[in-house]
C-alpha cells in the first residue's frame, strides 16, 4: 500500500540470537525512492504489530521467478542468507 512500492515479498532472515528475522525485498514504483525508516513509519502509521515489522530492506529491480512464475522466496533467503554472511566477515 505504501505509494513508493510497487510490489514486496518478505523472507526470513538468520539471525545468530532470535533464529530468524524479517527482511523486506521491495520492488519500488517508477522514479520512487524507498527507505527502511519511510517504510517502517509507513507500516507503523497502519498500526501495524511491532513484531511483524521488518527489520531489513532490500531494494531490487526484479524478483527471481520459480518455475512457476512466482517470486522464489527460497532465492531471496539465500541471497540474504549470504550478504549476511559476507557482511559478517568484513
Amino acid at each position: 500500500m505504501h505509494p513508493a512500492v510497487q510490489n514486496v515479498a518478505c523472507v526470513p532472515m538468520p539471525d545468530p540470537i532470535l533464529g530468524e528475522r524479517m527482511c523486506a525485498y521491495v520492488i519500488p514504483k517508477a522514479n520512487a525512492e524507498i527507505t527502511f525508516d519511510a517504510l517502517v513509519e509507513f507500516l507503523s502509521g497502519m498500526e501495524m504489530a511491532r513484531h511483524k515489522m521488518p527489520e531489513r530492506l532490500e531494494v531490487v529491480d526484479t524478483f527471481p521467478l520459480s518455475n512457476f512464475g512466482k517470486v522464489s522466496k527460497k532465492d531471496l533467503m539465500a541471497e540474504i542468507a549470504a550478504k549476511l554472511a559476507a557482511e559478517a566477515t568484513s
